[in-house]
């Protein structure tokens, strides 16, 4: 058990940072929550552990951000010099999480599931099957991204030749979303339309297996079922009539007996 110095310690601290920064202690005092909101009104969880012999232990902080924020580095920490530190970090990326925030509210994501203020990409629903995969750049989120389209080949070409057609014509003072519906020609569906597309595996009926969602879609543009790799893999390989060529698999979609190809991932 603590001494006495300890529980005057973290009372001490808490009175620094302020009571309104605590939204939960654990009952042993060895881990607290603090709540950072940033100059948008987004608010940040700071998770915190301590051992019995702080300050001479030094904290361990935890807190949701990109991959390319900055570490505390001075071991003897306190908590005001905490939300110091992390209220100049958060700043950094108040724009891409503005991008992104727009996004979240405007469109269908696929993935994450449940997005995390570190996550920079998102899988967007575009309808008929077919999703459009984006990365953005942390500091400078307005650029063009990188992006990945997934589906069938007669629904993604029209896409792929819209995006070249357009490519010039991307507005930096445009959100993301904004400028991808102009250069693909398209408006992604809402949240509220996710009710109107099938993206169910059809195999073994789910969305999500092993948090994996499906990735693959017959090509036949009046099928276009999706299926998880896994699924349409352990279903090709119980056909006789699958033919196999190195890491593809070639056999009949099982909705509508086209043909459709499997590349294998290791």
């Amino acid at each position: 058990m603590p001494d006495e110095s300890y529980y005057s310690k973290l009372l001490s601290e808490l009175d620094t940072v302020g009571w309104d920064k605590l939204e939960s202690i654990d009952p042993s005092l060895k881990s607290l929550t603090l709540i950072l909101n940033d100059s948008s009104g987004r608010k940040h969880k700071i998770y915190i552990s301590l051992s019995f012999s702080y300050p001479q232990t030094p904290l361990t902080v935890q807190i949701d951000l990109p991959s390319s924020a900055s570490k505390m580095s001075n071991p003897t920490i306190n908590f005001n010099d905490i939300i110091s530190f992390y209220s100049k970090e958060v700043e950094k990326f108040q724009e891409v999480w503005s991008m992104l925030d727009d996004i979240d509210a405007n469109t269908w994501v696929l993935e994450p599931d449940k997005p995390k203020r570190s996550d920079m990409s998102r899988r967007i629903a575009l309808g008929n099957h077919c999703s459009l995969f984006i990365k953005l750049d942390e500091f400078n989120p307005k650029k063009l991204c990188d992006y990945t389209l997934f589906g069938a080949e007669s629904f993604i070409t029209p896409l792929r030749t819209n995006i070249a057609k357009n490519f010039n014509n991307w507005d930096l003072l445009l959100s993301i979303r904004q400028n991808l519906e102009k250069i693909l020609e398209i408006n992604f569906p809402s949240p509220e339309e996710s009710s109107d597309f099938n993206v169910a595996c059809g195999i073994c009926y789910a969305y999500r297996l092993d948090d994996v969602i499906p990735d693959q879609t017959c090509s036949n543009a009046k099928c276009g079922q999706p299926f998880h790799q896994v699924c349409l893999y352990e279903w090709l390989r119980a056909i006789p009539s699958t033919t196999q060529t190195f890491n593809r698999l070639r056999g009949d979609c099982p909705y509508c007996n086209d043909t459709i190809l499997l590349i294998i991932n290791d």
